[in-house]
Formats: C-alpha cells, sequence, structure tokens
C-alpha cells in the first residue's frame, strides 16, 4: 500500500468550468481513491463528464463548544472524513462551508480498497479511513496523536 498524507485548502467558491482540484496532482493517476478528512465543514465536489457535482459534506460535529462524554478528550478532536472513487470522477473539488479558507488533509489510495461490509450486488469500495488495510482504527484513545510509520514499518497513532 502506498499513501501519503497530503494537505489542500478548501475555498469559498463551487467549481465551475475550468475549475480544477486534485486531479492536477501526479498521485491522483496511479490512485483508486481518495480519503478526505477535515477539521470543518467542507463539501467535496466531482467531476463526472464535464460536470461538478456534490459528492458529499464532510462536518465537524465537534468544533461546536458544547462538552461531549469522551471523558478528557475536549473539544474539537474528532474530524470527519470520506472517501471517493476515483473511477467515478475525473477531478476532486473542496469547498469551505465556514466562511473562511479551511485546510484539508487527503490520502490517495492506490491499492484496491474493499470495505467490509458490502451488500450484495454493490462495488467494494472504502467507507472509512480505517477500511484501508494497513490503516488502524481511530479510537478515543488516540486523540491528539498522528498517523505515522512504527519501526517495524507499521502505520500508527502516535503522539507528537
Amino acid at each position: 500500500m502506498s499513501m501519503k498524507l497530503n494537505k489542500s485548502t478548501a475555498g469559498l467558491t463551487t467549481p465551475g468550468a475550468g475549475s480544477t482540484g486534485l486531479g492536477s496532482e501526479g498521485q491522483a493517476a496511479s490512485a483508486n481513491a481518495v480519503i478526505i478528512v477535515g477539521f470543518a465543514e467542507i463539501e467535496v465536489y466531482g467531476l463526472n463528464s464535464g460536470t461538478w457535482t456534490l459528492i458529499d459534506t464532510v462536518e465537524d460535529d465537534f468544533f461546536d463548544n458544547t462538552a461531549h462524554s469522551f471523558g478528557n478528550l475536549g473539544y474539537g478532536v474528532n474530524p470527519d472524513h470520506t472517501t471517493v472513487n476515483l473511477a467515478d470522477y475525473e477531478d476532486v473539488f473542496f469547498v469551505s462551508k465556514s466562511g473562511q479558507e479551511e485546510t484539508v488533509r487527503y490520502f490517495f489510495v492506490e491499492d484496491a480498497v474493499v470495505a467490509p461490509h458490502i451488500l450484495d450486488g454493490h462495488q467494494p469500495e472504502a467507507l472509512k479511513l480505517e477500511d484501508v488495510s494497513d490503516v488502524p482504527a481511530f479510537t478515543q484513545a488516540d486523540a491528539g496523536k498522528i498517523l505515522s510509520v512504527d519501526a517495524q514499518g507499521n502505520l500508527a497513532w502516535i503522539t507528537r
């Protein structure tokens, strides 16, 4: 599996004719999917046959400054994510809905990705970050940690 964490800025305007997104990056050509992680409300658009369509909205449900029942995790520790199958879209574009530009992080996934809970007759695809075979599940105990490679060459959540 080959994955690299990328960072981009979500602008404030929806894509139109001539807009370019992630498809212009070299990694996109060899990728099967892209996993998008957002810490704010971000709309994810896909280009298909010359038309941009809204695929999903990455929402930040935990930056609302209210207490949640997760022990000592505090505020703003649960980013949302979505996966886009690049076989279905020629390009992917981000739009911030917070009223200001926002940072978006994403992984291109080159290997075929199979989700564990596929219904009969549906195409296998990643539904969550942990559905990618080498990515460990993110639990409450991992809050504040970053995804890195450990001494054995495995992906792991580590403290900065």
